[in-house]
């Protein structure tokens, strides 16, 4: 913890016992690097606490020099001119200053009633202040003070000109970004965790963090009929990588189900279906020594992955492209969100190499046809499958439908026979379990 006037770190909760101020900032560290040291850094008057990463930079020490001796510049310095998926928080006497990057990998929140003023990379932070959490935008600096509230957008994302590329150089490209993403996201790891389904997602991603160097461990969940199962098995096996397949029943998910609630935030049944599988793939790479799980999170909005945009392209073009690209600025309070904080409130860092900027603006400027299909729902995600065969994969792989990880991993119906074991709709059943769950913290 820390305030502009002082620093203690502490093995931990926090205890104020040496330092005092009007503001204060707090720190939970999960090492991943040898480079990550304790934060909050105090100086020139301030203190700072920076989670996520900087893609070219593998020391957190070159946030902290731009932030040095002028944090709001240094934060608009930052978004305008670093890749990474981060967000940061500074104390000043009298104000705080907040800000995250122009996609919005890690979640950020601010709040402020007529006691506290309060920032969290979480909602559950606010409970106790009884103050109502607000989503700082991504590519926003967000300052509270004394005199108010000041929200100024630095940058957002932008929807770019349609590539001229025929398919085979646009997918040569695809390549290039893609091995340039994972060799940035593999700053400092060596073996880390990748949630694997055995989709064209995950295996694409696969083959590129072991291409740049990484032992990775495959990990697989879903219940026993889930058939993500035999697919992991089949894609683990044309990559030559060992795959952990964990399974999960009914009743693990009823013992768990108040932990993902808590995570995800709220008690929407797609949100929860989706956190579940990796929840439960978190937990299992919770017990390594590595922190960094990755996974392919965001490239079904980048390459078309819903059935719903194949079925607006038919009709019209010009708005699947447009609905594309909303849900790609959505991403980040629809999904990015969610899964960062399943993972952090096991002790892990989450990685997610396909919403790396330069692969994101190349994607959002590919033709629709690259993406989705001129007739029928399949196959989608097209350049991705192009790729994938190029690389050699089987049909078995390149070809595997796209299905929602709440249906392919069972969950979906797990939930729906806990709701109905107990009487109730599955919005009512998560409500009541979540208002429980969180009615515990208030009173804890």
């Amino acid at each position: 913890m820390a305030t502009p006037d002082g620093v203690e770190h502490m093995p931990g909760g926090p205890d104020f016992t040496s330092i005092n101020g009007t503001a204060a900032i707090g720190y939970r560290l999960i090492k991943t690097s040898p480079l990550d040291n304790p934060q909050p850094i105090l100086e020139a008057g301030h203190a700072t606490s920076f989670i996520g990463r900087l893609w070219d930079s593998p020391s957190p020490t070159a946030v902290f020099d731009t932030l040095r001796s002028d944090a709001q510049n240094g934060l608009e310095k930052l978004i305008h001119n670093e890749d990474g998926s981060w967000a940061a928080a500074v104390v000043e006497e009298g104000r705080i200053i907040c800000a995250r990057d122009a996609i919005g990998g890690v979640p950020l929140y601010y709040g402020q009633n007529e006691e506290y003023a309060a920032v969290a990379n979480n909602t559950k932070t606010f409970v106790a202040l009884g103050v109502t959490p607000t989503r700082v935008p991504p590519g926003h600096i967000v300052i509270l003070s004394l005199n108010g509230l000041e929200d100024e957008t630095i940058t957002t994302l932008e929807n770019p000109p349609t590539s001229t590329l025929d398919l085979e150089e646009a997918t040569d490209r695809l390549s290039q970004l893609l091995t340039r993403a994972a060799s940035r996201t593999a700053l400092n790891q060596t073996a880390p965790t990748l949630a694997f389904s055995g989709g064209i997602d995950s295996t694409l991603l696969a083959y590129y963090l072991k291409r740049v160097g990484l032992r990775l461990h495959l990990t697989c969940v879903g219940s026993t009929e889930s058939p993500d199962i035999e697919a992991a098995e089949v894609a683990a096996d044309c990559l030559c990588l060992p795959l952990t397949i964990k399974t999960y029943s009914e009743t693990d998910l009823d013992e768990h189900l108040d932990h993902i609630l808590l995570s995800v935030e709220e008690a929407d049944p797609m949100k929860v279906g989706v956190a579940t599988p990796l929840y439960f793939v978190a937990k299992e790479a919770s017990i390594r020594s590595n922190r960094v799980i990755y996974s392919g999170n965001g490239s079904d909005e980048l390459f078309g992955g819903y059935a719903k945009y194949a079925e607006v392209y038919q009709k019209d073009e010009r708005e699947a492209v447009a609905s594309m690209f909303r849900d790609v600025l959505r991403s980040h309070e629809v999904n990015l969100e969610r899964d960062w904080k399943v993972c952090s409130d096991l002790g892990l860092e989450l990685r997610l190499p396909y919403i790396d900027p330069s692969l994101t603006r190349f994607a959002l400027g590919l033709p629709p046809q690259y993406k989705l299909p001129r007739e029928g729902k399949e196959p989608r995600k097209i350049i991705l499958r192009h790729l994938a065969k190029r690389l050699g994969f089987p049909q078995a792989v390149s070809g595997r439908p796209k299905k929602a990880a709440q249906y392919s991993s069972g969950t979906g119906k797990m939930i729906e026979r806990l709701a109905k074991r107990n009487g109730k709709s599955v919005p009512g059943f998560l409500s009541g379990r979540l208002e429980e769950a969180m009615r515990r913290i208030e009173q804890g």
